[in-house]
C-alpha cells in the first residue's frame, strides 16, 4: 500500500504508520487506486488501472472510472478503511 499525501506531516505520521507514501499520486506501477479526495487529482490517469473514486466530487478522470461518490467513508469511515484493507490484502497473497 502506497499513500499519497501533499502535507509533509501527514506523510511523516503515514511513514511511522508504516505505510510506503508519495508526495503526488503517480499511478505508474499500481494495479489499484483508491480516491477519497474531492477535488481532481488524477486530470489523467492510464489505462489498465483499477481506480476507484470514493470522493463526493469526481478525483480521477476518465471513462474507467468505477465512482463510489462518498461511500463507504460517509457512512462508517475507520471501519470501511478495515474492511477494504482486509480485502486487499487477501487478494494480494
Amino acid at each position: 500500500v502506497t499513500v499519497s499525501a501533499r502535507k509533509d506531516s501527514d506523510r511523516a505520521m503515514l511513514q511511522a504508520l508504516g505505510y510506503s507514501t508519495q508526495a503526488s499520486p503517480e499511478p505508474e506501477g499500481f494495479r489499484l487506486i483508491f480516491n477519497t479526495v474531492p477535488e481532481m487529482v488524477l486530470p489523467c490517469s492510464p489505462e489498465g488501472i483499477l481506480k476507484i473514486d470514493l470522493a463526493s466530487q469526481k478525483g480521477i478522470a476518465g471513462e474507467d472510472v468505477l465512482w463510489a461518490r462518498g461511500l463507504p467513508n460517509r457512512c462508517a469511515p475507520e471501519s470501511s478503511g478495515i474492511l477494504i484493507a482486509k480485502c486487499i490484502l487477501s487478494h494480494t497473497k
